[in-house]
């Protein structure tokens, strides 16, 4: 039972890093989520703040994750191109595109009326040259690199 428990989750785990390591977008949630948890962080938001946060950013990658299924899916039975198949991926990407601008509002609602204060606190970092600064400003950089890199252009083909 365990075995079978413990493949279930590096299946799992697979799933999760194929679609970071080939899916631009999951990165792109991936930066959004930590732009979104350094924001609530520095705005010190209380437990009901975070809990809609996080219902509305695992939305957002559930349906990223299902839209890459989809694709993979579609691609194996129709490699070639159909119109049913484009309905099909293009009405996958609206259904991430509708749950990422629910996120978007749900976060502006959250967010928007504590930006002044999560903005005050991070220059307050900067000024007194806490390490903490200098990791978030390494943390996103690398976040940033990462989203924008292109992973099918590695040397080596891979």
């Amino acid at each position: 039972m365990w075995v079978k428990l413990g493949s279930s989750f590096a299946s799992a785990f697979f799933g999760l890093a194929y679609a970071f390591l080939t899916q631009r977008n999951m990165r792109i949630h991936l930066l959004a989520t930590v732009l979104v948890g350094l924001v609530g962080w520095l705005a010190v938001l209380p437990a009901g703040h975070w809990a809609a946060l996080v219902l509305a950013i695992g939305f957002v990658w559930a349906a990223e994750l299902f839209n890459t299924a989809l694709e993979s899916l579609v691609d194996l039975i129709e490699p070639g191109y159909h119109r049913l198949a484009k309905v099909a991926k293009n009405v996958a990407a609206g259904a991430v595109l509708s749950s990422a601008l629910t996120a978007i509002t749900v976060g502006l609602a959250i967010l928007g009326p504590r930006l002044g204060l999560a903005w005050q606190r991070l220059g307050q970092m900067a000024l007194e040259r806490r390490p903490a600064f200098f990791a978030l400003i390494l943390v996103a950089g690398i976040l940033v690199w990462l989203v924008l890199r292109d992973p099918a252009h590695r040397p080596n083909g891979g």
